[in-house]
C-alpha cells in the first residue's frame, strides 16, 4: 500500500459547472437487486457449497494462469517522491494466489438473488492482511458472483477500515449485500474495492450509516520521451455528499504509472490492461451478456423537487433598492436505471438565488442554474459500464414566481465479456421536466 502525501486540487465546494456529463465507468462490484434476499439455510449451504467451491478454485487457478501467460515487462510506480519496481505479470499472478490459499472457504455465505445469480462472500485470511500491512483492525473478504450454474461471472475484493468508534470490525454476506445494493449500513468507515490482484478500483466511506463520500480513480496518459514509454497520471476523484443534497468534489493525485508496472502491494494502481492480465475477472458469455443488456431499463421520476437552504442576507438590486436575497438549492430525480441488477437513481442538482423587495411581497427567482447530476442507490458490476449524460436548459418565468427545467438524460450500457470482448446498446434518451416555485 502506497504512502503518500497527495497534491489535493478542489474541483467545486458546493458550485457546479452549467453542464455536466457522467459517465460511470467500471467501478466498484455488481449486487443483483431482489425481492428475496435471505441467506440460505445450512442445509441447503451444504449441498451447494462443494461445486461452488470447486469452480471458485478452478476459476482463481485460470486467473493465475491467465497472468503467468502474459510478458512481464519492468515497469514503475512514483508517488511522493517514491519509487516501486515492478515485474508484470509474476507480481500479478502472485497475489491472486496468494488470495487462493487464503479464502476461507469454510465461513462461506451465498446470498440468492434474482434471474438465477447469487453473491458469495469469503473472509479472507488475517495472514493476508498482515503480509500486505494492511491496518491491524481492517478486514478482508473476497466476492463472487456465480450463475445457476454455479460458474463463476466476476469476483472481486472487499477491504474495510471500520472507524476508530465502530464495534464490529467484521464484514459479513449481509453487510457487503446493504453496501452494494445502496441500503443503509449497520457498518461505519472506509470500503476499497480491489480487484482479485489488488488493484485500487474505487472507494466509499460511511458515516453514521449512510454514504458521506465516494471516489474512483481517473488517468491522463502521457508519452515519456527519453524512456520511450506510454506513462500514466492517475487521480482520484472524491465527491462528499452533503445532508441539504449538496456535494463538494476534490481532485487528488496518486502517482504515476509506466508501461508493465506491478508491485507486490495491495491497492496497486496498475491498469487491468497493463501486461500480466488475470485482472479483468469477467467471465460473461455474449448471450449473458445480451441478456443483461435487453433486461436494462430506465424509469423516469415523477416525484416532486426537494429544497436546501442557505442564509437569508440583505443586498441592493440594480436599481440601488435593499432587498431581502435567500440562496436555494434544488433537487430533482431525473429517475432510475435498471443494469445488470442495480439500480441506479439520477438526480439533478440546481443552485438559485430568490429575492423579494419586503416582507409582504412575494420571494422571487433572480438566479436558477443546472448544477449537476449524482447517481445514488446499488453499484453495477465491475464488467458493466453504465454510461448517462445529463443535458438541461432552465429559465425564470417573467414574473420570476416559477423556475424551470428542461432535461435530457441520455443513457447506455456495455458488458464485457470473456477475453475482453465488449457488449454495447444503443444509446437512449428520456426527457423530464421540472418546475420550482419561489414561493410555497
Amino acid at each position: 500500500m502506497y504512502s503518500t502525501k497527495p497534491y489535493r486540487q478542489k474541483i467545486a465546494l458546493k458550485t457546479y459547472s452549467p453542464k455536466h456529463l457522467i459517465t460511470y465507468s467500471v467501478i466498484l462490484l455488481w449486487i443483483m437487486l431482489s425481492s428475496c434476499h435471505k441467506m440460505l439455510a445450512p442445509e441447503a449451504l451444504e449441498v451447494k457449497m462443494p461445486e461452488v467451491t470447486a469452480n471458485l478454485n478452478s476459476w482463481l487457478t485460470a486467473q493465475i494462469q491467465l497472468a503467468n501467460n502474459k510478458p512481464a515487462a519492468t515497469g514503475i510506480v512514483q508517488a511522493s517522491n517514491s519509487t516501486h519496481a515492478g515485474s508484470g505479470g509474476t507480481n500479478r499472478s502472485v497475489n491472486i494466489e496468494l488470495l487462493k490459499d487464503n479464502i476461507d472457504l469454510n465461513s462461506a455465505e451465498i446470498v440468492p438473488l434474482s434471474k438465477g445469480y447469487s453473491i458469495v462472500v469469503m473472509p479472507v485470511n488475517d495472514q493476508v492482511r498482515q503480509l500486505k500491512k494492511l491496518d491491524a483492525g481492517s478486514s478482508l473478504v473476497f466476492v463472487a458472483c456465480i450463475n445457476a450454474k454455479n460458474e463463476v461471472k466476476w469476483a472481486n475484493i472487499v477491504y474495510y477500515k471500520p472507524d476508530t468508534h465502530e464495534s464490529v470490525k467484521k464484514l459479513d454476506a449481509v453487510a457487503v449485500e446493504k453496501l452494494l445494493s445502496g441500503k443503509p449500513s449497520d457498518r461505519n468507515g472506509v470500503f476499497y474495492f480491489l480487484s482479485i490482484s489488488g488493484r485500487r478500483q474505487s472507494r466509499a466511506e460511511y458515516r453514521n450509516g449512510k454514504l458521506y463520500s465516494n471516489s474512483v480513480l481517473s488517468a491522463g496518459s502521457e508519452n515519456d520521451k527519453k524512456t520511450n514509454q506510454v506513462c500514466i497520471d492517475w487521480w482520484e476523484i472524491t465527491t462528499i455528499h452533503y445532508t441539504d443534497g449538496s456535494t463538494e468534489t476534490f481532485k487528488e493525485y496518486l502517482g504515476q504509472t509506466c508501461s508493465g508496472c506491478e508491485d507486490l502491494n495491495f491497492m496497486s494502481l496498475c491498469p487491468s490492461n497493463d501486461s500480466g492480465g488475470g485482472d479483468s475477472s469477467c467471465s460473461y458469455s455474449e448471450e449473458e451478456a445480451l441478456q443483461i443488456l435487453a433486461d436494462a431499463s430506465f424509469t423516469l421520476s415523477s416525484k416532486q423537487p426537494t429544497y436546501s437552504y442557505g442564509s437569508e442576507y440583505e443586498a441592493e438590486d440594480e436599481n440601488g433598492i435593499q432587498v431581502s436575497r435567500w440562496p436555494r438549492n434544488s433537487q430533482l430525480e431525473i429517475g432510475s436505471y435498471y443494469i445488470g441488477g442495480a439500480l441506479l437513481t439520477y438526480t439533478a442538482n440546481f443552485t438559485g438565488v430568490l429575492e423579494r423587495s419586503s416582507s409582504a411581497s412575494p420571494w422571487r427567482w433572480i438566479n436558477f442554474a443546472y448544477a449537476n447530476t449524482v447517481q445514488s442507490g446499488g453499484t453495477p458490476s465491475p464488467c458493466i459500464n453504465p454510461e448517462t449524460t445529463t443535458t438541461c436548459s432552465t429559465s425564470i418565468d417573467p414574473d420570476g414566481l416559477k423556475a424551470r427545467a428542461n432535461i435530457t438524460f441520455d443513457y447506455k450500457g456495455t458488458v464485457v465479456c470473456v477475453g475482453g470482448k465488449m457488449q454495447g446498446q444503443a444509446p437512449k434518451s428520456d426527457t423530464r421536466n421540472g418546475y420550482f416555485p419561489a414561493s410555497f
